[in-house]
């Protein structure tokens, strides 16, 4: 079992290595400014249409998917799963 968690916790750290490395470069963030204007992180979802909606939500949870990957704590990480196994 903590064999399987360990690869678990290191897979997660790898990511995180990735999205830092590629969001946090010059480049990186030149495209998630980008992203986040298109993808309606600072602007309203709201549309008549629920599927129009229902799409935009779906853009919405990409750029708030890249932004937790690039800001997760991994000490924090650890911490919360290690509790949620006891």
């Amino acid at each position: 079992m903590d064999e399987e968690r360990d690869a678990a916790i290191k897979r997660i750290e790898e990511k995180h290595g990735l999205y830092k490395r590629v969001f946090d470069s010059e480049d990186g963030k030149v495209l998630l400014a980008d992203l986040e204007r298109d993808c309606y992180l600072k602007s309203s979802l709201f549309s008549k249409d629920a599927m129009e909606m229902a799409f935009r939500e779906g853009m919405r949870s990409i750029i708030l998917h890249i932004n937790s990957m690039r800001t997760l704590d991994i000490d924090d990480f650890k911490k919360l799963n290690d509790e949620n196994n006891k």
